[in-house]
């Protein structure tokens, strides 16, 4: 493939990247059918160049040749936001009975992508590579159907938070340099530049106001926002056998502040900034290629949520109102995958993952627009060589429902007599391309 056709796709990429669903918390799991189709596992077994760029840039000195892949994504979202008072939870009489009710979410449907491009030199060692990905995201859309008590609006109005509708992106732009130290050992790195947008609507983190002095104060609406930021990976590939090794270390990604311009409840101009980061992630992987027609990997991957700006934090703060952040813990991940080699033109794979939960109970309510808690994956999907040099890939990905319950937050602390609960499923397609050069 031309390297300016290479451009077009990633200028496409750019211009259309939607929101994606990671089930790691906001992080995906796997990028391209192929690493998709193997649970994410990845580090130390480069079966194509989507996988090896994104978890390990050192691996893709291991391809068989240059690479191009040109991967599709459809996601089936699942998710229900439930809640419940009990009378007088709220004040005196204040409901006067027992309310519940539930909503699912209107966004239902995500599309996203990725691009990724290996040139192995015919002249010296070296492999290069280029990489965009949406490597994260969520987005949710409860609308107030007169049911679920917390999509009514803030009082005195209602007795929640009003309709929730967020949207977080990214996309990462991230070239690749690798060089084999000697016929076992291969050392890579990757920087990389992403580009976020952000919208949480209403807006709870800034200080609320009370501008029509009514005597509530409530959060405000927010418009969507966009910022940049870097990081950086490296990564060691170890191939002494059959075995292979490899470990890589992605940094955080420093974003610069997202800045928002809103109103006050009386309509005056008002703007806030909050900043949200990408967090470092840490990985180890395993994987034995001793047969021709099978192969093996395992990843662990430690995420640091919990150092992360934007998720470390949460609650109310004492001096301003405003919620602090969404408040994950730091998680393990436990990936693994097998490849069977049916024929010369067919081969099937399956995977299996699992995670911890980063959201705890008692920080539902913070996490109203955020509640991506599946811990168990299931995948499978196969490859089919068209002819030489060119193969198309599928994957099927499964996480299972999961559901955390909480309950309603004041400044003070938690309201008694009152429930929230977020339940949470996907369904992602992958589609991809690969050509080999």
């Amino acid at each position: 493939m031309r390297w300016s056709n290479v451009r077009v796709a990633v200028f496409i990429l750019l211009s259309c990247y939607s929101t994606v669903h990671g089930q790691t918390g906001h992080v995906v799991h796997g990028v391209g059918a192929i690493n998709q189709s193997m649970a994410g596992a990845g580090t130390a077994m480069p079966l194509d160049a989507t996988g090896a760029l994104f978890w390990n840039p050192a691996s893709i000195t291991d391809l068989r040749s240059s690479e191009v892949d040109i991967n599709a994504d459809l996601g089936l979202l699942h998710a229900t936001l439930s809640s419940s008072l009990q009378p007088n939870a709220l004040a005196p009489g204040f409901p006067a009975r027992a309310i519940a009710g539930s909503s699912k979410t209107d966004t239902q449907r995500v599309f996203a992508g990725s691009i990724a491009w290996v040139q192995k030199s015919n002249r010296n060692k070296w492999a290069y590579g280029l990489l965009v990905v949406t490597p994260g995201g969520f987005g949710f859309k409860y609308r107030n159907n007169g049911q679920n008590p917390i999509t009514t609006p803030q009082p005195p109005s209602g007795v929640g938070v009003g309709e929730i509708h967020t949207n977080y992106g990214l996309i990462q732009v991230a070239p690749s340099l690798a060089y084999p130290i000697n016929d076992r050992l291969s050392v890579g790195i990757s920087p990389n530049i992403g580009f976020a947008s952000l919208e949480v609507d209403p807006f709870p983190f800034t200080s609320p106001d009370d501008a029509n002095r009514d005597g509530f104060r409530t959060f405000p609406q927010s418009d969507r926002s966009r910022a940049i930021g870097g990081g950086i990976q490296g990564g060691l590939y170890y191939k002494p056998s059959v075995w292979q090794f490899g470990a890589s270390v992605k940094s955080p990604q420093w974003f610069r502040s997202f800045e928002f311009d809103s109103r006050t409840e009386s309509g005056q101009p008002r703007s806030f900034k909050f900043t949200v980061n990408y967090p470092m992630i840490i990985t180890a992987g395993l994987g034995y290629s001793g047969s021709t027609r099978f192969r093996w990997a395992a990843d662990a991957r430690y995420i640091d949520y919990q150092h992360t700006k934007g998720f470390a934090k949460t609650g109310f703060n004492a001096q301003t109102g405003a919620v602090e952040g969404v408040g994950w813990k730091s998680i393990w991940v436990l990936t693994t995958g097998v490849e069977f080699q049916l024929s010369d033109r067919f081969t099937l794979r399956s995977g299996y993952g699992f995670n911890e939960n980063p959201i705890r109970g008692r920080d539902t309510f913070f996490n109203l627009g955020s509640s991506l808690v599946t811990q168990h994956q299931g995948n499978i999907g196969f490859s089919y060589a068209v002819k030489e040099g060119l193969a198309g890939s599928f994957a099927f990905h499964h996480a299972f429902n999961n559901d955390i319950q909480g309950q309603y937050q004041s400044p003070f602390g938690p309201i008694p007599r009152t429930s929230v609960r977020s339940d949470f499923a996907t369904d992602i397609v992958v589609l991809s391309l690969n050509f080999k050069f």
